[in-house]
């Protein structure tokens, strides 16, 4: 998320509106921890009781670092310094991983929204804490859900002693070409194979981008000592590569079946793959 500057003179200054803004800090839907330069608690606001499971009265005077996990407290206090050196408001948690701890020593993954603040005409910091946990943990099975579906959508079959396949299906985006590129090379690898046919029956769109993926693969595996054979071309796919220009410097078939016999003869022949 864009990072917003706000200098110090432009921030919240707590005087005759300090009732007005304790009243916003304890109705936030969030939890908002007010911070002096050495890092001392004073104020502990919002949800910041039911998220972190102590009271205000327990956390008043307190270390704001005793909300960290113990193996990031020790880095903590550069951290805050750096805050105070340039104080602005930011967010943190967005792009990598933040934690915090419960009161239980249970840790949870936390967004930090960061503010200076004035108070009394001394420098303070405001934090605004959201717990994440439950989003972050749906994020990553829907990965791990896609990467299963790009795994069946990306099977690399032995169909012959040295010989493999990948049939590839459907939409061919950035993500499931490194997939397949992956899983291909690391096959080529285990199985000791000499050819890696490319099957493209099932996709139904080519374009200059899944094109130039191909040529990718095609060329990983030329690296690896392999060779690689394009099947599956349809009449209006072979139209389009050579509408768009695009070079396809490898072997091609116009079927599964013509290119598993052409790889037969390449690894059973006498002049098999160089």
């Amino acid at each position: 998320m864009r990072e917003t500057n706000q200098p110090l003179e432009q921030s919240i200054r707590w005087g005759s509106g300090a009732d007005t803004i304790d009243r916003l800090i304890d109705a936030a839907p969030f939890a908002v921890v007010v911070i002096e330069k050495d890092g001392t608690i004073v104020r502990f606001g919002g949800e910041a009781e039911q998220l972190f499971g102590w009271t205000e009265a327990e956390m008043l005077g307190r270390s704001v670092d005793e909300l960290l996990p113990e193996r990031i407290r020790s880095g903590h206090a550069a951290m805050r310094n750096g805050f105070f050196g340039a104080p602005s408001a930011r967010r943190m948690g967005a792009r990598r991983a933040l934690h915090a701890v419960h009161r239980d020593g249970r840790e949870f993954r936390v967004e930090v929204a960061l503010g200076p603040l004035v108070l009394d005409g001394v420098p303070h910091a405001v934090a605004y804490i959201s717990d994440v946990s439950e989003r972050v943990a749906v994020e990553e099975r829907n990965a791990r859900l896609y990467d299963e579906i790009m795994e069946l959508h990306s099977p690399i079959l032995e169909v012959w002693r040295g010989v493999l396949t990948l049939p590839l299906m459907g939409t061919v985006d950035t993500h499931r070409a490194q997939v397949a590129m992956e899983k291909s090379l690391q096959a080529l690898q285990e199985h000791q194979a000499d050819v890696l046919i490319i099957d493209i029956t099932g996709v139904s769109v080519v374009d200059t981008g899944v094109a130039n993926h191909l040529i990718r693969l095609a060329d990983a595996v030329r690296l690896m000592g392999g060779r690689a054979i394009l099947s599956g071309i349809s009449p209006a796919i072979a139209q389009t590569i050579v509408r768009l220009g695009v070079k396809l410097d490898f072997e091609t078939a116009p079927n599964l079946g013509a290119a598993l016999r052409r790889a037969v003869r390449l690894v059973d022949g006498a002049g098999a793959v160089a």
